[in-house]
């Protein structure tokens, strides 16, 4: 039992470390003909979860850093011309996973279990509960208003786990990696 409740814990704690990223692109759309972006116009920063997980200094930091990172692929950040317009929002949502100390009951072919003495104890369970952080980033076509890539970064963690810079940097990294650099050698 305690094998399984380690594992259960191993799993979780690996999967707290690690960025999942799914990007997508229009594949009728050559990426390498955009050179120049901005913020949408009038784009508030859009965050969705918890209240006490909303930070206006962290949301203009993954902002910064978005800009840096397009920047390092080549793209010049212009707000008279952009070719492409740049959006992102955060979206925190609260999760929980419970995890009985009984395997007896994790096997759904148990049958009713019947009251005597031990009847609290044989249910005991513990509840985990963590966030489950996504960053997505669009990039617009600014003539066409047509999405034409988007990435969407997925993390768990902890919730009361603070988030560094170095940490939001790697994880925007991440999310725009799949994205073409314009200074690659070809």
């Amino acid at each position: 039992m305690k094998t399984l409740f380690i594992a259960l814990v191993f799993i979780l704690a690996s999967s707290c470390a690690g960025v999942k990223v799914a990007s997508v692109q229009n594949p009728n759309i050559d990426l390498e003909k955009y050179n120049t972006f901005c913020w949408i116009q009038g784009c508030e920063l859009n965050y969705q979860g918890p209240d006490y997980g909303y930070n206006l200094e962290r949301m203009q930091l993954i902002q910064n850093i978005i800009k840096e990172e397009l920047e390092s692929k080549g793209l010049i950040n212009d707000e008279n011309t952009p070719e492409l317009l740049v959006g992102f929002h955060v979206i925190l949502e609260e999760k929980e996973s419970v995890y009985t100390k009984n395997p007896e009951m994790m096997d759904p072919y148990v049958g009713p279990i019947s009251y005597w003495d031990g009847y609290e104890d044989y249910y005991n369970q513990e509840i985990y509960r963590f966030l489950k952080g996504s960053l997505v980033i669009d990039l617009i076509d600014s003539e066409t208003g047509a999405v034409i890539w988007q990435s969407t970064a997925q993390r768990y963690m902890e919730l009361d786990e603070r988030m560094d810079k170095d940490r939001m940097i790697k994880g925007v990294r991440k999310a725009l990696k799949e994205y073409p650099s314009k200074l690659d050698v070809k």
